[in-house]
């Protein structure tokens, strides 16, 4: 109703609107108008009541009003904030603004300062916003972001899968570290703790934070990915993407090999399918394990695998590409655990965004 109520105010019928939310203890949907409701947000209301309960509060400033002030105050001198001003939003009751200033010694002060405003405000301290990519990812995490132990292993989180109860959880490669913590490696964020995993599929899920069905693509650094539709099994000379914490993404590469399997630390593993960089670049290395490898159709980017290992020796490695450093080991051909498999194996089902 609150949605139905909001769409109406979205049409135009917005001058006097305050806010409009829904009181989570009565189920009750509060609207916030300064001076008269149009009647088109009238009749919405009216109609809203035969279902709900609509409360209309006289709102103190518009969302007009307290939207200017928040524009004003991001280019007021910082010495009336004495800090950077991190976030601005309307109080629920339309009745002032709530503010969070980075670097401010005194949050009395910075209230002081701004107490001659016409609105209101409350301030807190608070830290300066970063956009979460590879590196620095936040809840729900991505695949394609690097996750760390805390203490030296650095691996890239695969695909967000749920389990048969709909618990969430985060698909990576069990060599990384089983049953062990993860972290993001530059704000050290929780990333979720590993189970056990398999060693024949090379493969274990993270689990205890949220998770969602979409990857990073782009450089080692990107911030920005795409969603996952589902996922797809390997076909002979298709083309797939690897998306790497370290490498980045890179589609140049054909499949080569599927239903194969390999011999990892002395073990079995597999099903899994070969790629090979059709430029000859080293487009997998160390620390894009567990990784996702992603494919294209009509429906949109699909699960195939993920990075589980590369090709040594001359033949095959070559320079690294994103992110390198002394000694890290990059190949052109690459081996990938077939997601349908880790799916069948640990009763998941694959997280679609």
């Amino acid at each position: 109703m609150a949605r139905q109520i909001q769409q109406v105010i979205d049409e135009g019928h917005d001058q006097g609107f305050g806010s409009l939310r829904l009181v989570r203890d009565t189920g009750a949907v509060e609207l916030r108008w300064k001076g008269k409701l149009p009647a088109a947000v009238d009749e919405a209301v009216r109609a809203g009541r035969r279902d709900v309960p609509v409360t209309v509060a006289e709102s103190r400033f518009t969302l007009a009003e307290l939207t200017a002030e928040i524009r004003r105050l991001f280019t007021a001198p910082a010495s009336q904030l004495g800090g950077e001003l991190v976030t601005a939003a309307p109080l629920p009751d339309a009745s002032g603004l709530k503010l969070s200033v980075a670097g401010t010694t005194s949050v009395a002060a910075v209230t002081s300062n701004l107490r001659a405003n016409r609105i209101p405000v409350q301030v807190t301290a608070g830290s300066a916003i970063q956009p979460a990519g590879r590196w620095d990812d936040v809840t729900p995490f991505w695949g394609g972001s690097v996750i760390w132990t805390g203490t030296g292993a650095l691996c890239t989180a695969g695909f967000a899968a749920r389990t048969s109860t709909n618990a969430q959880v985060m698909i990576t490669a069990r060599h990384c570290g089983a049953n062990t913590n993860w972290y993001t490696p530059l704000y050290q964020l929780y990333v979720g703790r590993s189970n056990s995993g398999s060693v024949a599929l090379d493969a274990m899920t993270i689990s205890e934070q949220t998770y969602q069905g979409a990857v990073f693509t782009g450089p080692f650094n990107s911030n920005s990915g795409v969603p996952i539709v589902g996922w797809a099994s390997a076909v002979l000379n298709d083309v797939a993407c690897t998306s790497g914490g370290f490498s980045g993404n890179d589609c140049n590469t054909r499949i080569t090999e599927t239903n194969m399997y390999f011999n990892l630390n002395g073990n079995v593993t597999g099903p899994a399918f070969m790629t090979e960089h059709l430029a000859g670049v080293a487009s997998v290395g160390q620390g894009d394990s567990g990784g996702p490898t992603i494919g294209y159709d009509t429906g949109g980017f699909r699960a195939l695998g993920i990075i589980s290992a590369v090709r040594t020796g001359q033949q095959f490695e070559g320079t690294c590409q994103g992110y390198d450093y002394t000694g890290r080991l990059c190949s052109r051909v690459a081996l990938h655990i077939n997601i349908g498999s880790i799916l069948s194996h640990f009763n998941l089902t694959i997280a679609t965004s």
